[in-house]
C-alpha cells in the first residue's frame, strides 16, 4: 500500500468529481485526484466509530454537528465557487459549528475540527498535504490518530499567525480536552481499547 493513486495528470474540480462513478471514492487536493481505496482496516473503523460516538453523544442538543466519512468537505480557494473548487476531501470525522456551511452535498468551507485516522495508504497525505491544506483553510483543530501505535496528535490553529503550533501528543490512557469544541473531553482509553 503506497501513496494513493492519481487519476491522471489533468487538474480536476468539484464539477468533475460529481461525474465520477458513485462506487469509487476519490479526493481532490489542489486539482490532483487521489484514489481512496483500499477500504480502511477493521481497527481504523473501530477507532472511527468510537470517536464518532463520543462526538455525537457530546454534541446532542448543541450547535455543532459531527459527520463521518464518506462526507465531502469542499474547500474553495481564492475566486473558486463551490462547483469550480479544486479541493474536495473526505476526512474521517468533521465537526462543523457553522450551520451555513452544511449543505445537502457536504460541507462548503472549513470545519471547526477534523480528525484523520492514519492508515498505511493515506499516512503521508494526511500528515503533509492535509496538514497544510487544513491549516491554510483555517480548520481550528486537526487531530491525527495513530490507531496501531495508540496515540493522538492535536494541532491547534494560532489565531494570530494562522498557523498550527507544535502538536499536543496524547498517549493511550490520556484525556483530551478539545480546544475548538468547548467542554468536549475524550478518554483515549475508550477509543483505543482492544475488542
Amino acid at each position: 500500500m503506497g501513496v494513493p493513486l492519481k487519476k491522471d495528470e489533468a487538474k480536476f474540480n468539484y464539477s468533475d468529481y460529481l461525474k465520477w462513478p458513485e462506487e469509487e471514492r476519490w479526493e481532490i487536493i489542489s486539482g490532483v485526484a487521489y484514489d481512496m481505496t483500499p477500504a480502511p482496516s477493521t481497527n481504523h473503523q473501530r477507532v472511527s466509530r468510537r470517536l464518532l460516538t463520543v462526538f455525537e453523544n457530546f454534541l446532542k442538543d448543541k450547535k455543532c454537528e459531527v459527520f463521518g466519512a464518506p462526507y465531502d468537505v469542499i474547500l474553495p480557494e481564492n475566486n473558486e465557487t463551490e462547483k469550480s473548487a479544486s479541493t474536495v476531501v473526505q476526512p474521517d470525522i468533521s465537526v462543523i459549528c457553522d450551520k451555513n456551511k452544511i449543505q445537502e452535498n457536504g460541507c462548503v468551507g472549513a470545519p471547526d475540527l477534523i480528525v484523520e485516522i492514519l492508515s498505511p495508504a493515506t499516512a503521508s497525505k494526511d500528515i503533509k498535504l492535509k496538514f497544510e491544506l487544513y491549516e491554510r483553510h483555517g480548520v481550528r483543530e486537526y487531530w491525527i490518530v495513530h490507531p496501531s501505535e495508540k496515540y493522538l496528535m492535536v494541532y491547534k490553529l494560532d489565531r494570530q499567525t494562522k498557523k498550527y503550533g507544535r502538536p499536543d501528543i496524547y498517549l493511550q490512557k490520556a484525556r483530551v480536552k478539545a480546544g475548538a469544541i468547548k467542554g468536549l473531553n475524550v478518554k483515549l482509553y475508550d477509543v483505543f481499547e482492544e475488542e
